[in-house]
């Protein structure tokens, strides 16, 4: 009916029911206390909240059906630090928001369509001398609906043959304004005065 104190070993054969229903908030309080460790060759199943005071080590797999909050703060710096890190990867079936920066140490595969709602700086600085090289490659067109300003020379490697205003390997729907000399290797055609 008492308290129950045991100070050496206990050996329990059958069942060990407590109906004692006092509920624990700290690692001094509930119906069972231990002031050492609990061992448990099988299952544990935990009827309401669980609270761990130090670190929570899973040797095997771990299946979690509800929603998971992490309530620290730490922000992350590296692979190493943050609320949440692991030492490999991580699967994610649905969407992914990141609140702040997000940084990839490795490389970024993107198999579906991206959308950038903010301005995009890259700040690699390779140069480009062909369609496979330089800071932003891409292996398909691209499509600028504003100004483009480009800081060195720029090259096209496309060698289609110009027959009128309409084909070439440049077309400009407007005019052309050059500062310097041009050189044409080829014939040139005017059209206007």
């Amino acid at each position: 009916v008492g308290d129950t104190l045991v100070s050496g070993s206990s050996t329990q054969a059958g069942s060990f029911t407590i109906t004692n229903a006092t509920d624990s908030t700290a690692p001094t309080n509930g119906s069972i206390i231990t002031n050492g460790g609990v061992g448990i060759a099988k299952n544990l199943n935990v009827g309401v909240d669980a609270s761990v005071g130090g670190d929570f080590a899973v040797n095997g797999t771990s299946e979690l059906t509800g929603d998971v909050s992490l309530l620290s703060t730490t922000d992350s710096s590296s692979i190493a630090t943050g609320s949440f890190v692991t030492a490999g990867g991580a699967g994610i079936a649905k969407d992914l928001y990141v609140g702040e920066n997000a940084t990839v140490a490795g490389i970024l595969t993107v198999t579906g369509s991206t959308t950038q709602t903010g301005a995009v700086s890259i700040t690699n600085v390779t140069d480009s001398s062909s369609v496979l090289t330089g800071s932003l490659v891409t292996a398909g067109g691209a499509g600028i609906a504003k100004n483009l300003t480009v800081g060195g020379a720029t090259k096209i490697a496309d060698t289609t043959v110009s027959s009128d205003t309409a084909t070439g390997a440049l077309v400009v729907s407007g005019g052309v304004g050059i500062g310097g000399k041009l050189n044409v290797a080829g014939d040139v055609r005017i059209g206007g005065d």
